[in-house]
């Protein structure tokens, strides 16, 4: 391991990533919490890699009727019921009337009431 290889860790832990660590004489990984209190011994024992953040899809039509959505990072209470959808996009209901949203910016801009996403983890 060297010295960019261990920079790389501390930076991703720092940024709320996990660490995984293996001794190199084992098959098993754990999490490395505190990574930054192994010493440099340590750190030559182990292997490290950051654990890859789950891929998310955007919903299928028959996966997005029925949730209940809200704006990810906008500050209003407003929450939208998805009543239909097609190939293309679903459609919720907005105060008096019906708007649609394409999958990929539910994604994105939205979150399910729960704080999940509104994707599919893979």
């Amino acid at each position: 391991m060297n010295v960019k290889e261990i920079v790389s860790l501390y930076q991703a832990q720092k940024e709320g990533k996990t660490i995984l660590a293996k001794a190199k004489s084992e098959e098993l990984k754990f999490e490395a919490a505190g990574f930054e209190i192994y010493t440099l011994e340590e750190l030559l024992r182990h292997d490290f890699e950051i654990k890859p953040s789950p891929k998310l899809r955007p919903w299928k039509p028959e996966e997005a009727i029925g949730k209940v959505v809200k704006f990810k990072n906008l500050k209003t209470d407003d929450l939208f019921l998805i009543v239909s959808a097609n190939n293309d996009e679903a459609f919720f209901a907005q105060r008096k009337e019906i708007a649609d949203m394409s999958y990929v910016n539910l994604l994105y801009d939205y979150l399910q009431l729960d704080g999940s996403p509104c994707g599919v983890e893979e």
